[in-house]
């Protein structure tokens, strides 16, 4: 968030009160802040409770960093498919992705996002609305 008034995270707490009662829930950044400031340093920008659940990034400096065509690489891939190739990766049994660049995803990964303005995140009732109905459905 390079805009003034703006810090990074800055709705994480929405996030934060949204996944209390889903302790198993974890966390895989997927954020271009990872590679800029890199992984431990993105993280800490979380509440502490949100950082406890993180448990990586889709982004990996030793993968994706080795070289500037890598990262450049990286950097135009599509949300979605850098997501994609994380969960390829990882395979877990559920997912969701919460992101403001909607079009950004594959067709197969809508009924998963939890999509927001880059500009109100989960400050939107909207966006908490679906944040609540995708984690019911996770939990199925």
């Amino acid at each position: 968030m390079l805009e003034a008034g703006h810090e990074l995270f800055e709705w994480a707490m929405v996030l934060s009160e949204a996944l209390r009662p889903y302790p198993d829930v974890t966390i895989v950044l997927s954020t271009s802040w990872v590679r800029v400031l890199g992984y431990e340093r993105t993280k800490s920008y979380l509440p502490s409770d949100l950082r406890t659940r993180v448990v990586g990034a889709t982004y990996h400096r030793r993968e994706h960093g080795a070289t500037k065509e890598l990262r450049d690489l990286w950097a135009q891939s599509m949300r979605g498919v850098q997501i994609a190739l994380d969960l390829e990766r990882r395979r877990p049994t559920r997912w969701f992705a919460i992101d403001d660049a909607t079009d950004e995803f594959l067709p197969w990964q809508q009924e998963w996002l939890v999509s927001c303005d880059g500009a109100t995140g989960l400050s939107a009732l909207s966006a908490q609305e679906r944040l609540r109905e995708v984690l019911k459905r996770v939990h199925e």
